[in-house]
């Protein structure tokens, strides 16, 4: 159904209301916009140039606008439980306030001037659902999330929206000097039952919003590291619950096919550190490709051997071009990430030119990803205290913006068939 508009006494203005089978958008004057899921859930909001995204876990991550200067324009801050709860009470208020005035038909329609009953009944219902929804409910509703998930504490940006399923719990290395998001749990390799069992609380966790994900991730930081001859089960527990979709479909065969299957997946994401990367062979790749691997993710972070070690990072640029190719024989695509800043000002000449020779060693072409990542130093990793003892100067925003621009500027990828570039802020991230 397209958007419907209108108006009316005590509204704030020209509402549109867009009713999807997934989603429901309310707009208020062109820039204030709420959306929320099928069952009426807050997913977020834009007021005033802020852009707000609810966390599953209830928390509100806010993106406000700043002047120009960095990698990119907006500083993101989380808001407080107060502050939380003050937006969500406000915007469900409105909805309240708004579901009432449709359902009494006090609104003059704008566009489309006629609507059938049947149309009135369908926004009516669905702002009624959503109308139902409070900050305590939502509170319970994370509750139960934090009851079938460990804390999700990292996906790349373009699997922020897929759906997780934690084959591992933590981190197997858990020691290099600037990550902290998996010191709070030790790494655990879920048995078949116990992964069979996570799956089954997923889906009923998620219920009829499964259908908003369009492809899986393997977490938690490394779920391939499991060894073959383990992952392969796991693997096969996710082709038994879940559709895949068909490679190679167009056209009038995909329609008809995605008719056929509403609730189908792209196929299946996962991280990978190199180090053990190397454990698997192309077949064994090849293997997982076959059961619907369709990219994964290493964090090359650098080039250069001398700031991996000093990172504490047990890998080397020579291992990850050894993994890539492995992988891309396979069939597999992968996400290259590269940490800007990393090593401050004393390592940025060595950064540079080491990623850009080993990112153009790599075969890597359209389906793949490069991701500039903007290093967060934070207070509480070996990073911060070892760079103040060795006086290492960190880099300014603008800083770098201008190392992306230097290592782009060295890379021999082009035209249609290159990789993807992309931002990748960690402070962005909330599984939504």
């Amino acid at each position: 159904m397209p958007p419907v508009a209108f108006t009316g006494p005590g509204l704030p203005g020209e509402i549109r209301v867009n009713v999807r089978p997934q989603l429901l958008s309310v707009t208020v004057n062109t820039f204030t916009v709420y959306t929320f899921d099928c069952t009426g859930k807050l997913l977020g909001a834009v007021q005033e140039g802020h852009h707000y995204r609810r966390g599953l876990d209830n928390r509100m991550l806010v993106s406000r606008p700043e002047p120009p200067g960095g990698v990119r324009w907006r500083r993101r801050v989380t808001l407080s439980p107060d502050e939380a709860r003050t937006l969500i009470e406000d915007i469900y208020a409105f909805i309240r306030q708004l579901m009432e005035a449709v359902h009494q038909r006090r609104v003059t329609l704008l566009a489309p001037e006629t609507l059938p009953l049947t149309k009135w009944e369908e926004i009516t219902t669905a702002l009624r659902r959503t109308a139902a929804w409070d900050f305590d409910r939502l509170a319970a509703d994370a509750a139960r999330f934090q009851e079938v998930y460990a804390p999700i504490s990292i996906l790349p940006p373009d699997q922020y929206r897929t759906l997780v399923l934690q084959a591992t719990l933590g981190c197997h290395w858990n020691r290099c000097t600037f990550c902290h998001f998996y010191r709070d749990r030790p790494f655990v390799i879920r048995t078949p039952e116990e992964f069979q069992a996570h799956i089954r609380a997923v889906k009923e966790y998620f219920g009829e919003t499964l259908a908003l994900r369009n492809a899986l991730f393997l977490g938690d930081a490394n779920a391939l590291v499991i060894p073959q001859e383990r992952l392969l089960p796991l693997f096969a527990l996710v082709n038994k619950e879940f559709v895949f979709r068909p490679e190679g479909l167009r056209g009038s065969a995909l329609r008809e096919w995605k008719a056929l299957h509403p609730l189908h997946f792209r196929g299946i994401y996962s991280f990978l550190d190199a180090f053990t990367g190397l454990k698997k062979t192309v077949a064994d790749y090849a293997a997982l490709r076959e059961q619907h691997l369709r990219r994964v993710y290493i964090g090359l972070e650098t080039g250069a051997d001398e700031l991996l070690r000093w990172l504490c990072k047990p890998e080397t640029a020579a291992q990850v071009q050894e993994v890539v190719q492995r992988l891309k024989a396979a069939g597999v695509n992968v996400g290259i990430i590269v940490m800007l800043g990393l090593g401050g000002r004393q390592f940025a000449p060595v950064h540079v030119h080491e990623t850009v020779a080993v990112l153009n060693r790599l075969p890597l072409e359209r389906g793949d990803l490069i991701y500039y990542s903007p290093f967060v130093e934070l207070p509480d990793t070996d990073y911060a205290s070892r760079a103040r003892a060795e006086g290492i100067e960190p880099l300014l925003p603008a800083e770098m913006a201008a190392q992306r621009a230097a290592i782009e500027a060295g890379l021999r990828f082009s035209g249609p068939n290159a990789p993807q570039r992309a931002v990748y802020d960690i402070r962005e991230f909330v599984y939504y």
